[in-house]
């Protein structure tokens, strides 16, 4: 139990840092009419894709996060968000959502 919640806080912290990251620079690229600079652009990837990574290299949550298809919808929110397909306030929800799965199965005993 205790594994599962610290790979939980991990994936919450990864997972946070790059929402906040991806949704900054969505927001750059709105004020200064998609002009922004590339380590900002950088910096704000090399957190999106550590999320990918915490995603999918979870042991005690495998299964789980497979169930819930979380890097699936998170892929899907962050390649919106960087397209300009989603919003800032969708892509916001749609962390909530995962945000709120992962809290849950921190809070869940294994196998129930």
């Amino acid at each position: 139990m205790d594994n599962r919640k610290e790979e939980c806080r991990e994936l919450l912290s990864g997972l946070s840092a790059a929402h906040s990251a991806a949704a900054d620079l969505a927001a750059q690229r709105l004020m200064r009419n998609g002009l922004i600079s590339g380590e900002d652009e950088r910096n704000a990837w090399r957190l999106v894709n550590e999320s990918y990574r915490l995603l999918r290299n979870r042991i005690f949550l495998a299964h789980e996060l497979k169930e819930e298809n979380l890097l699936v919808r998170w892929l899907d929110a962050t390649q919106k968000i960087d397209h300009g397909r989603m919003d800032v306030r969708e892509f916001a929800t749609v962390y909530g959502q995962i945000n709120d799965a992962i809290v849950a199965l921190a809070m869940k005993s294994p196998g129930r």
